[in-house]
């Protein structure tokens, strides 16, 4: 049909297709589109004036003023192409470096040594800087590497033969290299027999200190278990043992309030346990008796005594004692309190990486106070000293890793912070049980 428009033809009426081409037309997908015969075709109605100047206005050009055969949209395909020759032109007469415009293009050909489409102001400057940047590589090569040395150890000619594997040390250089590089390795081997020194020394007064501890007749272990961890938490259980594990004190706490349901997810007490439990001022006679001049160790003391601090302020609240404050701190002062935490997380830092010891022979050191499924964590596990041997063949030192009994040398607790309280068994007679 378009070719047949552009003749000015148009099919006669009731004249039939000789054939069906397949074609993929823009805006119309693939389909198949009739042929008619031109000789058969009849003449469509001559153009009007008015129609056949608009034609005539679609196919002129606005830049050369020509009629083409085809619709001009903005230009004809002749003049497009001379835009696009005198813009290669231009181009051509362009440098790349300043964009000035030359009166006869700039060459491109690599004989010119690398001159590639610029100026020749452009291109002089290019070699000169290519050569300054290049200077101090050259001379580096045929000079001595050392400090504040320029004797020249190799020629131009080696350099370029490409028998040159580096820069060439002169002798009194080379020894002074050799002598300052075994200076260096002899400081740095100082420095890590110094550090090992320090770790092990460390490690020593660690254990000393849990020897101490264990030794220590007057040592007791606090643990207690609260309703939170904010400023007023109360304490809902409570228990000290002594360094060999024996039980002083076990007992659950009312503490006269609710206790939350998170709180009871992480130590398992509950509100119906604690029910007829007694108060923190009825048990505190027999806590003062085991804890008053005794060496009390406690895991994060900033939290394990503010606790014993505010009960200890309520009580004497409620009883109308004049200056509560003054009188907990006073009963607190009578205790002397050292924190684990600290020197438990040193000793698992300078030691990590070994391998724990094996429990030692005797009762469980995380078993239940009291048969009531609760663990001190004081010193975690139970501060637990190899006396037999002292030795411990993963120690990075080779040294003694006594108080290995701390807990899991590789920083993990042996128990959980908050103990999960397992079915409460009936306490053995002779124990403080609730």
């Amino acid at each position: 049909m378009t070719q047949l428009k552009e003749q000015r033809l148009k099919p006669a009426e009731g004249q039939q297709p000789v054939a069906l081409l397949r074609k993929y037309r823009r805006g119309h997908g693939w389909g198949h589109f009739p042929l008619y015969d031109p000789a058969e075709a009849a003449e469509m109605r001559p153009l009007s004036a008015k129609q056949q100047a608009a034609m005539t206005a679609q196919r002129t050009c606005p830049e050369c003023g020509q009629v083409r055969g085809y619709v001009v949209h903005r230009m004809c395909q002749e003049c497009a192409d001379r835009e696009q020759q005198q813009r290669l032109e231009l181009q051509r007469r362009t440098c790349m470096w300043c964009r000035r415009v030359s009166p006869t293009p700039h060459p491109v050909s690599a004989s010119l040594k690398g001159r590639r489409g610029e100026c020749v102001p452009c291109w002089l400057h290019r070699v000169i800087r290519r050569q300054l940047e290049e200077e101090p590589l050259v001379v580096w090569r045929r000079t001595c590497p050392g400090r504040d040395c320029h004797k020249v150890t190799a020629t131009d000619e080696e350099v370029a033969a490409g028998t040159w594997r580096g820069p060439r040390w002169c002798s009194p250089c080379a020894e002074r290299d050799e002598q300052e590089r075994a200076e260096r390795e002899r400081e740095r081997r100082e420095a890590e027999e110094r550090a090992v020194e320090a770790r092990r020394r460390e490690v020593e007064a660690l254990e000393e200190w849990a020897r101490d501890i264990l030794a220590d007749p007057d040592t007791a272990i606090l643990d207690m278990e609260t309703t939170g961890l904010h400023d007023e938490a109360r304490i809902v259980d409570l228990g000290v043992t002594g360094a060999a594990g024996d039980v002083l004190v076990d007992t659950l706490i009312n503490p006269g309030e609710p206790i939350p349901p998170d709180a009871t997810d992480m130590h398992k007490i509950t509100d119906a346990e604690v029910a007829t439990a007694p108060s923190f001022g009825a048990v505190l006679d027999k806590l003062a008796a085991v804890l008053h001049g005794r060496r009390c160790v406690i895991y994060n003391r900033a939290f394990d005594v503010a606790r014993p601090r505010y009960e200890l302020t309520v009580h004497y609240r409620q009883t109308g004692h004049e200056g509560p404050e003054g009188a907990a701190d006073s009963w607190l002062g009578k205790a002397r309190f050292e924190d684990a935490m600290v020197p438990y997380s040193d000793f698992c830092l300078q030691v990590v990486g070994i391998r724990p010891l094996p429990p030692a022979a005797g009762p469980d050191p995380d078993a239940a106070v009291g048969g009531r499924g609760r663990q001190p964590r004081g010193i975690p596990g139970r501060a637990r000293i190899d006396r037999g041997r002292g030795q411990h063949p993963g120690h990075p030192s080779g040294g003694h890793v006594a108080a290995a009994g701390l807990g899991d040398p590789h920083g993990h607790r042996t128990g959980p912070r908050h103990p999960r309280r397992r079915a409460r068994a009936k306490a053995p007679a002779g124990t403080d049980g609730p």
